[in-house]
């Protein structure tokens, strides 16, 4: 967002937005993106790059089966999904292959009240009674 945002500051706009419009949001970078707007593309490869960065060393140190991302970043993951797995597989070891995969958006609801659970349950405070 911070990228995208330097870019609108130094003079570039979008042609569906203005100087003075709402406060940037994800969504519209990825429609920007999906409209052919390079520094959306640009700004979404970028983060691609880290993600899969940030990837890599979880893979690398707690071995998942397969690794599932959730949020709106899935709704690129046809643009993004590739960069993030050529980036994790730089930046891996040549037998680590787990799977990045991202989730249905019908689903991510329901896959994060499970994760709350799981976290809630073995990082939450303890009951004190």
């Amino acid at each position: 967002m911070r990228h995208y945002q330097g870019l609108l500051d130094n003079g570039y706009h979008p042609p569906d937005r203005s100087p003075s419009s709402t406060a940037l949001r994800f969504t519209d970078i990825l429609r920007f993106a999906e409209y052919g707007d390079q520094s959306a593309v640009q700004t979404l490869e970028r983060m691609a790059h880290y993600l899969g960065a940030g990837i890599a060393p979880l893979l690398m140190g707690l071995a998942p089966q397969v690794l599932v991302v959730v949020g709106e970043v899935t709704a690129a993951w046809d643009r993004v999904g590739p960069i993030v797995a050529d980036e994790v597989a730089r930046r891996s070891l040549p037998l680590v292959a787990t799977p990045v995969v991202p989730t249905d958006p019908a689903t991510q609801p329901r896959l994060r009240g499970a994760v709350a659970l799981v976290v809630q349950r073995h990082f939450g405070a303890p009951n004190v009674a």
